[in-house]
């Protein structure tokens, strides 16, 4: 029977710290004030200067959890940090060996490639000097009492929910194999992103506050194919609103062609499984991305009329493209009529 287990892992916050220090002026406007405070210090006990060679934060997080294959990472140290990275080339083999879906090994792989020709040997030196700076001790003293609150909270969420049954539905439509258990870490300093790790693990932040919706939408990433993805762009391509919305949300917010399909899939599980109406979910669903998420709430509606979850949502999905049972004229008005 699949189980939730919520965590922290010092490690994985390290990891976001190293990408976070190199943000610009203008993407540090987002960070949350508790990570800013505690990156502050970190930088002001710094001796040395970090080096600015780095991975992305979430692709490199679920390297690591590809490379320890379902062990926690909750009692990881720097300095097991610093003895991985000292050999990054097994790092590579071995995350290269796990990792065998197609599009995770596409902006996984060069990654590796990248930390073995020279990036590994600066997060070494990087782990060392932020371990001289107090790293660990700061992270338990400040950060751990609010990461554990926020586990505490999640917790009280998932005992309420049937994740036995949740899991069929999410299998049934990723057309996956039996869900295991899921391990959430819970993260301070990858605010304000959270992303999906190796085997159906994932991290988020401790601004998530969507109760379930969370564990609903990192478990649907992952089952999208160039067919549908390529339908998806040709309809949004059709008229300049939805031409605009889907420029917004993955140019200016850096998502991809695959995130309306997983958000309509959360929030159709939503509706099934934590009792939250339609009507509200379609609203959530409409301004969660400030408004760039039009496919996804026709999406929803429509997943909502089905009699049973779809057996296989690629092909659910490309039967709705290619029989044309989006709006294809008046989008706003559609969109208004669902989600004023």
């Amino acid at each position: 029977m699949p189980k939730i287990k919520v965590i922290s892992s010092m490690a994985l916050d390290a990891i976001c710290y190293l990408e976070k220090c190199f943000l610009s002026p203008n993407e540090e406007t987002r960070l949350h004030p508790v990570q800013l405070n505690f990156m502050n210090k970190i930088n002001a006990s710094c001796i040395e200067k970090l080096g600015n060679e780095y991975v992305p934060g979430s692709t490199l997080c679920l390297a690591l959890t590809a490379f320890v294959e379902g062990e926690s990472l909750e009692s990881l140290s720097l300095g097991d940090l610093v003895r991985i990275f000292e050999n990054p080339e097994k790092f590579r083999a071995t995350v290269q060996k796990n990792i065998h879906n197609e599009f995770t090994a596409s902006y996984v792989y060069p990654e590796l490639d990248y930390l073995v020709e020279g990036a590994a040997a600066v997060y070494v030196e990087n782990m060392k000097i932020i371990e001289k700076a107090g790293f660990a001790q700061i992270w338990e003293a400040d950060l751990l009492p609010i990461i554990r609150a926020k586990i505490a909270e999640k917790q009280a969420v998932y005992e309420k929910l049937d994740f036995v049954a949740l899991a069929k539905d999410i299998q049934k439509m990723k057309q996956c194999p039996p869900i295991d258990d899921v391990k959430i870490y819970v993260s301070v300093l990858s605010y304000p992103t959270a992303f999906t790790l190796f085997n159906g693990d994932f991290l988020e932040n401790i601004g998530g506050g969507e109760g379930a919706g969370m564990i609903c939408h990192e478990l649907m990433h992952g089952f999208s194919n160039e067919k549908i993805e390529n339908l998806y762009v040709e309809y949004v391509k059709k008229g300049p609103y939805l031409a605009r919305k889907h420029e917004i949300l993955t140019v200016e917010m850096q998502s991809g062609n695959e995130e309306e399909f997983v958000m309509a899939a959360e929030y159709y599980l939503r509706l099934k499984h934590t009792g939250e109406s339609k009507s509200t979910l379609l609203k959530k669903c409409r301004y969660y991305y400030d408004d760039c998420t039009p496919v996804a709430v026709f999406l929803i509606d429509l997943l909502s009329q089905e009699s049973e979850t779809p057996n296989g949502y690629a092909q659910w999905l490309s039967t709705i493209f290619e029989s044309n049972r989006l709006p294809q004229t008046d989008i706003e008005r559609h969109l208004n009529e669902l989600a004023p």
